[in-house]
């Protein structure tokens, strides 16, 4: 923050703290999802959470296969102490 200019980092900080011990994040979050669920409807039966908001811009074929796929054959990407010897 202190690099923008917009305030300093300590100011941010208190405010959050003093937004967050009266809840006001979780109302914005439940208002969000109420007004979501007006518009497109939400289906409240089912529902998965997941860390991520948008896809990985590198991600599938630009990063190749998962080196830590199971399915993969003995010696393919095998993780190193697998292949060095201890002391």
């Amino acid at each position: 923050m202190d690099a923008t200019g917009i305030c300093l980092g300590s100011s941010a900080h208190r405010r959050f703290q003093e937004w967050t011990q009266p809840g006001v994040f979780q109302r914005l979050w439940a208002q969000g999802l109420l007004d979501d669920d007006e518009l497109k409807g939400i289906e409240w039966e089912w529902q998965a959470m997941d860390g991520a908001m948008t896809k990985s811009p590198l991600g599938q074929k630009q990063t190749g296969p998962n080196p830590t796929d199971p399915r993969q054959t003995w010696g393919e990407a095998q993780p190193v102490s697998r292949w060095s010897q201890s002391p």
